[in-house]
């Protein structure tokens, strides 16, 4: 043989020509038919208030669905009161210079854009504030840098030709 023998623990087993010994192809008349579905909420508990949720109750349902306990709760919405008013983000002028401007500091000013909506998620206006003015100074930086050096290389070139 030219390579190394195949370990036993490798080959194929061997398909059996007849089924395990406890098997039967009659359906077991002695199996009794699952219990119907029942289920039982109780809409009035209210689980502790949670950080995210002061001093009222998010909307719960428990109950029990055949014998095993289910809580069902619906999705909690982040979303501010309309008289708070968000700090812009400046997203997408931060992608924007960040792809055609000036790498590094349209990186960090998507980085404060994020930080903005995360602020603002949170209800955190002061934070907002400061992170959208910081992230609208540094896409600002970053597109006056990306037009200085497209200035700069365009002279560049001409004066070469």
């Amino acid at each position: 043989m030219n390579g190394p023998e195949p370990s036993k623990t490798n080959l194929p087993r061997p398909v059996p020509d007849h089924p395990p010994p406890m098997y039967s192809a009659q359906p077991m008349a002695s199996v009794a038919p699952p219990p119907p579905y029942v289920i039982a909420l109780n809409p009035t508990y209210c689980p502790p208030p949670y950080p995210q949720y002061p001093g009222n109750c998010p909307p719960y349902t428990v109950g029990y669905i055949n014998g095993q306990s289910v809580v069902v709760t619906t999705q909690p919405v982040n979303d501010l009161p309309p008289s708070v008013p968000r700090a812009k983000s400046h997203t997408g002028y931060s992608v924007f210079t960040l792809l055609c401007c000036c790498l590094p500091i349209g990186i960090a000013a998507l980085v404060f854009s994020m930080k903005t909506q995360n602020a603002n998620i949170r209800g955190d206006t002061a934070k907002a504030k400061q992170y959208s003015h910081m992230a609208q100074l540094l896409n600002h930086v970053a597109l006056t840098t990306g037009i200085a050096i497209a200035v700069v290389w365009i002279i560049i070139v001409i004066h070469l030709i």
